[in-house]
């Protein structure tokens, strides 16, 4: 890409509850080898929410979502990425 932005903010709102936002540009990628073609330029932001329950002191419990704003955005031209996209985790450490 010509320019690529990415930045991130990481809020601890409690000692067990976060609250992570990103936020991604990108413009001017050359998909092909020829360099005649392009894809557009998108922003793309994504909202995590972390919980770790004070019971369980490995334990983390997440959910989030990727491409927040449902973005029409693509890598490689013709080939366009996943919408907006729901998930959880839950992750032990011992």
């Amino acid at each position: 890409p010509t320019h690529n932005f990415f930045t991130y903010v990481d809020w601890q709102l409690q000692p067990a509850f976060t609250v992570t936002a990103s936020v991604k540009f990108e413009s001017g990628r050359t998909s092909t080898s020829d360099g005649l073609y392009g894809t557009d330029n998108f922003i793309r932001a994504d909202l995590k929410i972390g919980l770790k329950p004070f019971s369980q002191k490995g334990l983390r419990l997440e959910m989030g979502v990727n491409n927040l704003f449902d973005e029409n955005y693509a890598y490689d031209e013709g080939f366009p990425e996943a919408g907006r996209q729901w998930y959880s985790n839950m992750n032990y450490t011992y």
